[in-house]
């Protein structure tokens, strides 16, 4: 079972791995590694939340704020996809 909030791009991703029409024979120099990670970043409550017409302070959580990473690594090549639970993010 997928996870709730899992991105259906890393759905898709993840089952172009496995639906492939010719069988997959990879040694040990072509093995795709796949990490998956996930971490909570849910503020304190009682911080501005932005979005709304006027001040509103959060004084609950419905659902937790993720930052969730995956990370596929093939021979000297990395793909990392991350999907994070923000409006926006400052550089």
């Amino acid at each position: 079972m997928l996870s709730k909030g899992l991105p259906i791009s890393i759905v898709l991703i993840l089952l172009s791995f496995s639906i492939s029409p010719d069988p997959i024979i990879a040694s040990s120099h072509d093995s795709l590694d796949v990490g998956y990670a996930e971490l909570d970043i849910t503020p304190e409550l009682g911080i501005g939340m932005p979005g709304y017409f006027h001040g509103r302070k959060a004084d609950g959580v419905l659902d937790p704020l993720l930052i969730k990473a995956l990370v596929l690594t093939q021979k000297d090549t990395t793909l990392v996809i991350l999907a994070v639970d923000l409006i926006g993010i400052k550089r």
